[in-house]
Parts: structure tokens; C-alpha cells; sequence
């Protein structure tokens, strides 16, 4: 069988080899939740090309598909990423599209980003490969990246309904100089050795993922993403509302899913004013490494895309 092609029947065989080998449940979730690991509890609807998984999806809800129906591609020609912005969707990549009724009022959606991308980090480690996450929806190898993750959702009244979990990995298709395909980092035993496989891998994260943001607490479900945060420690620099030129360190992100920087002001001892008042006016976001500061001084916190964090390899 062709390791870069998609395959239905490949997908449910290795989502049921990995079901069997889970040898406990985590988080103490019930056997009701527990089924959403299982090969036959997935709705898959595979395609080998797509405008969008999620515009997919969604219409398929529209249309009255169940809870945890799945889309999958292996290319996009509309792809969207956080913002609006394209997200490129080379053909023989993994492009996946996950939809939850929840029902009922759940943990605020920003803690599925950071629940599912724990996920499916933890799932590809199984792989012997050093995942990390780049905040807020990356995951990263190498200081390049992976894939990516998008949450949308859909309420009524002021309760949230429907989740979808949007989810691009590279596999084997051609990325720029910041990316980094999956199939040219595995040994040849390793037990990975298809995009089935790596589906049902990714689904196995998402649906460990959902379970957290279900059954676990804002903070350690930060806690634990910021253990693979490969941000720490990177020197950024903004300018905030009243138009001053700050700079600081990430330390890490908070129960909301904001990165934490802690703001200094080089050779110098004198404090900075933090901002209070409205969002600040980001100009500039580097990788390079943080100069030496004399005094710490205050931290700012930052919602997911109000800063954008960038990747060594884009410097020139």
C-alpha cells in the first residue's frame, strides 16, 4: 500500500491496533467518553482533495451529520489558519477536520487549543520524535513547523455547541524553509510508517485532548502545555498603547491560554509602566537571543493574536 495515500479502511485498522494497545484511561474518564478513542466511534469521511476541511464539515453538520464526524484531505485548495490567514495545504499532507457536540456550556474554546495540541504532541512523541509546541497552535520540530491547529465553533444562545477542531500535519508534502514533513524524520521501524497511521494518531490526540478540556482544570491543562512550549526564554519586543518601545522574555502562558512575558529594559535599572488599558500595538517579534537585562520588571500578558511569534529559520 502506498504510505502517502489515504485510505478509510487504513485509518480505522491502525485507530483500532492503537485503541487496544491504550492500556489505561486517562484522567479518569468514564467508559461513555472513553468510547470516543475507539475505531467505530469515528464518523470518517476521507477525500483526496477539498477547498477546506472545515467549510466540509460544517456543512456536513448543516446537513445533520452526528458528534465526532471526521473529514479528511490530502489537499486543500482553500485552507485557512488563525486570522483568516492561508493555510498552505500541499498535496500528500494530512488536512483533518474534527466536529463536537458538546451540548451542554464547557471550558472557555481556548483551552481546546491548548488541550488538543497537548494531544496530539504527546501522541506523535509515541514516535520517538521531540515535538514541541510553538504558542499558541503549533507544533513544531526543530524550531520548524509540523502543523497547526484551528478551533471554530458554533453556539446557541450563550451556551457553546458545536466545536471544530481543524488540524493540518506535514507528512510528505512540500513545505518552506520554516516547515518540516513527519515521514522524513521516522527510522524505517518505525510505527509510523503511513498518512493512516498518522491519521489515526492525530485523532487519538484530539480525542485525549477532549477528554482533558472536558474533565481537567484550566490550570493544569496550561501547566502541562507549557512543559513543551518552546518559547520560553524568547526575546520579543512591541510597542504598546501609548506608543513606547518595550521589550521582554516569555516565561510561559497562563489558565487563559495568554503568553506571559515578563518585560525588561536593557542596561538600565529604571522601571518600565505597564500598560493596563487595551491591547497593545505589536511591531516587531524576534527569535534571537534575549541581551543581557539588568532588571526584571513587570509582566504583560498577551491574548492569542495580539503577538506573532516567529521561526529562527525565517530570519535572514
Amino acid at each position: 500500500m502506498n504510505p502517502h495515500v489515504l485510505d478509510p479502511a487504513a485509518i480505522q485498522s491502525a485507530l483500532a491496533a492503537l485503541r487496544s494497545d491504550r492500556p489505561s484511561t486517562p484522567f479518569g474518564q468514564d467508559e461513555e467518553s472513553d468510547r470516543s478513542l475507539s475505531s467505530h466511534h469515528w464518523n470518517l469521511r476521507v477525500y483526496q482533495q477539498l477547498a477546506s476541511t472545515n467549510l466540509t464539515l460544517w456543512r456536513s453538520i448543516q446537513r445533520g451529520a452526528p458528534s465526532h464526524t471526521v473529514v479528511i484531505a490530502q489537499e486543500q485548495t482553500q485552507g485557512k489558519g488563525q486570522r483568516g490567514r492561508e493555510w498552505i495545504s500541499a498535496p500528500r499532507g494530512l488536512y483533518l477536520s474534527v466536529a463536537v457536540d458538546f451540548g451542554v456550556t464547557v471550558q472557555p474554546p481556548h483551552l481546546l487549543t491548548l488541550s488538543t495540541a497537548w494531544g496530539i504532541a504527546t501522541q506523535l512523541q509515541t514516535l520517538g520524535i521531540d515535538i514541541g509546541l510553538k504558542w499558541p497552535n503549533d507544533l513544531v520540530v526543530n524550531d520548524r513547523k509540523l502543523g497547526g491547529i484551528l478551533i471554530e465553533t458554533r453556539t446557541r444562545g450563550d451556551r457553546l455547541r458545536w466545536v471544530c477542531v481543524g488540524v493540518g500535519l506535514n507528512w510528505s508534502n512540500p513545505v518552506p524553509a520554516t516547515g518540516i514533513t513527519l515521514y522524513s524524520l521516522l527510522s524505517q521501524d518505525s510505527p509510523c510508517s503511513s498518512i493512516n497511521e498518522l491519521a489515526a494518531l492525530t485523532l487519538t490526540g484530539i480525542a485525549t485532548g477532549i477528554s482533558r478540556y472536558q474533565q481537567d482544570n484550566a490550570e493544569a491543562i496550561a501547566k502541562d502545555y507549557e512543559t513543551l512550549l518552546v518559547n520560553r526564554d524568547q526575546h520579543v519586543a512591541w510597542t504598546d498603547t501609548v506608543g513606547k518601545r518595550l521589550e521582554g522574555v516569555v516565561i510561559g502562558v497562563n489558565p487563559l491560554g495568554e503568553l506571559r512575558v515578563r518585560i525588561l529594559e536593557p542596561d538600565s535599572t529604571a522601571f518600565v509602566a505597564c500598560s493596563t488599558a487595551g491591547s497593545p500595538s505589536i511591531d516587531a517579534a524576534t527569535n534571537s537571543p534575549a541581551p543581557s537585562f539588568k532588571q526584571p520588571l513587570c509582566e504583560q500578558t498577551f491574548p492569542p493574536g495580539s503577538i506573532r511569534l516567529g521561526y529562527h529559520a525565517s530570519l535572514s
